[in-house]
């Protein structure tokens, strides 16, 4: 009796650590805790990525932001505006005397063809001065 009252007393004082089901238990919620840490890891990478890419997309648009704005400004004491009506003057004055050459160079065309003579008459008339020639016999 005394072995069965130590075998009982040994099943009352048996850890817990050694049932089967609660080291399944234990497992299980170790793995589920790990999986969750994994996870929030993985995101927060992610959302560091994200942060990353944000920063160095915010940072070209700062450059481009700051080229354009140094096309735009003047290193100088006049305004913008003045130097661009400055230049649609020069640009006025180009066109005005382009149109005065074309209109020039079209009444030298119409004075030349004045002075040019057509090669089929012109064959004509040398034609006919030679027969007169052979007529006469000169």
């Amino acid at each position: 009796m005394e072995l069965l009252a130590a075998a009982a007393a040994a099943e009352v004082l048996h850890p817990v650590w050694r049932d089967p089901l609660w080291v399944t238990a234990v497992t299980s919620g170790l793995a589920a805790i790990i999986g969750a840490v994994a996870g929030l890891l993985t995101r927060s990478s992610r959302q560091d990525r994200k942060l990353d890419e944000a920063a160095a997309s915010a940072e070209r648009a700062a450059a481009s932001s700051e080229a354009a704005r140094e096309g735009i400004s003047n290193n100088h004491n006049t305004h913008l505006r003045d130097d661009l009506d400055r230049i649609m003057q020069g640009v006025d004055i180009l066109l005005h005397t382009q149109e005065v050459t074309a209109r020039r160079l079209d009444e030298i065309g119409q004075r030349l063809e004045l002075h040019v003579v057509d090669d089929d008459d012109w064959q004509a008339r040398v034609e006919r001065r030679l027969l007169v020639l052979e007529e006469t016999g000169q």
